[in-house]
């Protein structure tokens, strides 16, 4: 579907309801994306102490990190090309709607957790695509 650009024969209230999603869009993405590089900040100067809260395969703390470990990045390439991602994909399913992009990621966190905690080393962090031992 085209954007009506602002002075087209197409109704005003149609221009209104897509600038509206897009803006939505952005506030969701741009909000996630701030607080996932927030985390990486204080991270980087506590000198990765957040890491241990990364999932920690086939303990009961470790369990926990299923839900932190989307917000914990390695170093600066890993967040850039997670960031690189997520803006596309994101966006991509929030063409559908909000609520199924808060869907996905829930549904997606907790699965790649688990599997992550699953399949996991015992004694390894996992954040993100990176594993410490």
């Amino acid at each position: 579907m085209a954007l009506p650009s602002r002075h087209s024969t197409q109704s005003p209230s149609l221009w209104r309801a897509t600038t509206g999603a897009v803006k939505q869009h952005v506030r969701v993405l741009g909000g996630s994306l701030a607080v996932m590089w927030g985390v990486f900040g204080v991270d980087q100067l506590l000198g990765h102490a957040l890491d241990v809260f990364g999932v920690q395969p086939w303990t009961e703390q470790g369990l926990w990190g299923i839900f932190a470990a989307p917000f914990l990045h390695a170093n600066l390439a890993h967040i850039v090309a997670n960031s690189a991602s997520f803006l596309v994909l994101g966006w991509l399913v929030l063409l559908r709607s909000t609520r199924h992009f808060v869907w996905v990621s829930v549904v997606a966190t907790i699965v790649g957790g688990l599997a992550a905690w699953l399949l996991g080393a015992p004694g390894s962090v996992h954040i993100g695509a990176r594993v410490s031992g």
